[in-house]
């Protein structure tokens, strides 16, 4: 598995995505985006006010039949369901999040 896996949400005042960068060889990366902006009394978008973004986290990865297994350098795991289409992984699924892959 290699590419990109973005997930993004956020209503009217906060915009958050974030994104997996799997090399091919057992390590991945992951950045963010965090966008907060401005609206007015009845919630309409004014502008953007703020915005921060991350990149470097990551660790290693390991396919195990329909999931990837993850290592964080932290220490923590996580695994996500790999979701096929047309015979390769479009998305990554757990629980209610979804990354789907970079255009």
């Amino acid at each position: 598995m290699s590419g990109c896996f973005r997930s993004s949400s956020g209503g009217s005042a906060t915009w958050v995505e974030r994104t997996l960068h799997f090399d091919g060889a057992g390590r991945f990366s992951r950045s963010g985006f965090v966008a907060g902006h401005s609206t007015d009394a009845n919630g309409r978008f004014t502008g953007t006010s703020a915005s921060s973004q991350t990149s470097g986290d990551g660790g290693t990865y390991v396919v195990q039949g329909k999931l990837v297994q993850m290592s964080w350098n932290d220490g923590s795991t996580s695994a996500y369901e790999l979701v096929y289409e047309h015979g390769a992984v479009g998305a990554l699924k757990s629980g209610k999040i979804w990354y789907l892959r970079c255009n």
